[in-house]
């Protein structure tokens, strides 16, 4: 159970990694930055259905997110109140790749915190509790086809791949929820709930040593593996499934949105190393940044109204990065985005200087992530999934040169893409 404490220059910052004796691991920033602190737990599954069965047992989608909606039970009642009459506001979310349990607070962590540990200690779940959230979680499903940027993607994740289990809906389907039951959900619980495959977080003003002391004393429980019949993932990396599609947009706007498809995480690994996910910290950037002239350029020419964001999802070997835009001239814009990925390479091999100044805006951004508790924490579980201290992955980013930028470029430009359109009204 030694601690082993790490500090990043660059960012001014310490993480202390460690074990406890039960097998729970944990990573503990502390920072004064700012007086919210936040505790959590991560369990490394979330939505991706990348096995079929778990010990002979059907696992349908949407149980990842079933059950993180479950969890807040306990046979004490709902810990949601609990947590909020000890100063704590408690929250979770399921993405594809993991589920997070966490409550913030600016006042004492000891007693929310064995409020959370109580969440993992038992297996509080029935058929009528199962039965009785699936109307809510169907109601989540329906507001997300109001909003266009999750149209946008649930159409885009069908564009670019074949038979990725990212096409499956996180939440899962009417149908999907309909199948899950007491014995799978147990089953998926023991599976991935187990002391060992959990890590506690923790970002904030808080004594490492204390929280250590509480966390030996949380008595997370311990599950026998089950075999797991895994799913087969047959997804063609040279070609999408549709190059361009148009469906209606939910709110009248019209929006154009590029997804990019990388390869296999494998393959990519094998070429850039561990440099890979540091260039995934910059990638939005490094395509869609309107440092570019050229995107600057069709913003100025009025084809992009509005730049609604570009992200980068990872989960098992899929990985994908895209870019919507609010506009009314779709086309212009989809033939403007097409000669920017031409060009791109080539600008990347004169430009030296919005490279460098890329990475320092990157770097000013981490810092101010470091000031705040909870951008700061997503940073480091998303770097985690990948084997990484986030600040670790800040560092060998900027330390790139403009040649590594232009492979890197090179690359992602090569890659197959496809266009969706939210058709507005006219």
């Amino acid at each position: 159970t030694e601690m082993d404490k790490y500090y990043f220059k660059r960012l001014k910052v310490s993480l202390y990694e460690g074990k406890t004796k039960d097998g729970l691991s944990y990573v503990l920033a502390p920072s004064k930055a700012s007086n919210i602190k936040y505790f959590g737990i991560l369990i490394p599954k979330g939505g991706l259905m990348d096995e079929v069965e778990i010990g002979g047992t059907k696992i349908p989608a949407g149980i990842a997110h079933l059950l993180e909606h479950r969890l807040f039970e306990t046979a004490q009642g709902d810990t949601l109140k609990k947590f909020s009459t000890q100063g704590a506001f408690a929250n979770a979310y399921t993405t594809q790749s993991c589920t997070f349990f966490y409550f913030a607070t600016s006042q004492g962590y000891e007693e929310p915190l064995n409020t959370l540990f109580s969440m993992f200690k038992y297996f509080y779940q029935t058929n009528e509790k199962l039965e009785a959230e699936k109307p809510i979680v169907l109601g989540e499903l329906a507001s997300g086809r109001d909003d266009p940027s999750y149209v946008f993607d649930r159409q885009m994740v069908k564009s670019l791949y074949f038979s990725s289990p990212l096409k499956e809906e996180i939440i899962g389907t009417e149908k999907s929820l309909q199948s899950i039951h007491l014995s799978s959900v147990k089953k998926f619980y023991e599976q991935y709930y187990s002391v060992e495959n959990l890590t506690f977080f923790a970002v904030g003003d808080f004594d490492p040593q204390e929280v250590v002391k509480l966390l030996n004393k949380a008595g997370l429980p311990s599950f026998k593996k089950l075999p797991v019949k895994k799913y087969q993932n047959d997804e063609k990396y040279d070609k999408v499934a549709e190059p361009y599609t148009e469906i209606n947009s939910p709110d009248g706007q019209t929006y154009l949105g590029v997804g990019i498809k990388f390869p296999r995480r494998q393959e990519l690994y094998e070429k850039f190393g561990d440099d890979l996910f540091a260039f995934y910290e910059m990638a939005g950037d490094m395509v869609f940044s309107s440092v570019h002239e050229s995107i600057a350029k069709m913003r100025d020419d009025g084809l992009i109204i509005f730049n609604n964001g570009h992200y980068l999802e990872e989960a098992g070997e899929d990985t994908y990065m895209t870019a919507f835009f609010e506009t009314n001239s779709p086309d212009k814009l989809k033939n403007a985005l097409e000669k920017h990925f031409l060009d791109l390479p080539k600008a990347y091999k004169s430009m030296t200087s919005p490279f460098r100044s890329m990475q320092l805006s990157f770097l000013g951004s981490s810092i101010e992530d470091v000031g705040d508790s909870e951008d700061y924490l997503t940073n480091l579980i998303d770097g985690y999934l990948n084997h990484f201290a986030w600040p670790a992955l800040v560092n060998r980013a900027l330390a790139f040169k403009k040649n590594d930028a232009c492979n890197f470029i090179k690359e992602v430009c090569s890659f197959p893409r496809a266009y969706v359109l939210l058709k507005g009204k006219e």
